[in-house]
């Protein structure tokens, strides 16, 4: 868990997104970590079809 500059304790979480063959963005999924964030990504970024996936790194006040 991080601290804000406030020092306020906060939790990250990591959106993985999608942008289609018509520019249309979808969120995909949710991770509480990074790293099976990017695990998700590498996997659909694999795939046959050819799609942008990036993560979105999102701060939850706890």
């Amino acid at each position: 868990m991080n601290k804000d500059p406030t020092n306020q304790p906060v939790a990250r979480k990591y959106e993985l997104w999608r942008l289609d063959d018509n520019g249309n963005e979808f969120l995909v999924e949710t991770f509480d970590s990074r790293s099976d964030a990017e695990a998700r990504q590498r996997d659909l970024a694999a795939g046959g079809h050819k799609q942008t996936y990036w993560l979105k790194a999102i701060e939850i006040d706890v």
